[in-house]
């Protein structure tokens, strides 16, 4: 799909989405139809700069045909006790944007652990039955299984793949570890 020299656009340490990957949309119709190295390419993007990444595939109508995990999060109501920001499709890319904010370099496994973290909680929404909060008990764990499946797709490294499914795993802990801590620190 993609001539050598468009690859060697995409893969290098220059690459950005805006001058790089937008000229090459129109050839995109589905993550089977890309090459490995296309999916090299384009996954080196993502990890460089995910939030202008999947602003920019959403804009260009591409998110759902490259990643219809995340388009699937579009709507999704969340209990807005726990996430005032709204929708999941919003607390992931508020996520992204953190990440992108507070670590300088972030390594690939943690970009694409944060991009993923709640693909599955469509499929784990629930009420509470005694408060009748929203509730996506099991979405983590499941979410792994889906992160399995898209590391085959995308031919995510063995290493990688392995600690973005940890993470995956285990964000709820974390979080709830931060702010356990983060309210120690404070006195409360």
């Amino acid at each position: 799909m993609y001539s050598e020299k468009q690859l060697q656009v995409l893969s290098s340490p220059n690459s950005t989405w805006t001058a790089d990957f937008k000229a090459l949309i129109p050839q995109i119709q589905a993550v089977e139809d890309l090459q490995p190295a296309e999916k090299v390419a384009i996954m080196n993007l993502l990890v460089k700069d995910p939030v202008h990444f999947y602003e920019g595939i959403d804009r260009a109508g591409l998110l759902g045909k490259l990643f219809p995990e995340l388009e699937a999060m579009k709507g999704l109501e969340q209990d807005p006790s726990n996430h005032a920001e709204g929708d999941a499709d919003r607390h992931n890319r508020l996520i992204i944007g953190n990440i992108a904010r507070l670590v300088e370099r972030p390594s690939p496994a943690l970009v694409l652990a944060t991009l993923f973290h709640d693909v599955e909680k469509r499929s784990t929404q629930g009420r509470h039955p005694k408060t009748g909060a929203i509730t996506f008990y099991g979405h983590a764990q499941k979410g792994v299984k889906t992160f399995q499946t898209l590391k085959e797709k995308w031919n995510i490294p063995d290493a990688i793949a392995a600690e973005s499914a940890w993470l995956i795993e285990h964000h709820v802990d974390l979080f709830f570890t931060a702010q356990t801590t983060s309210s120690r620190r404070r006195g409360g």
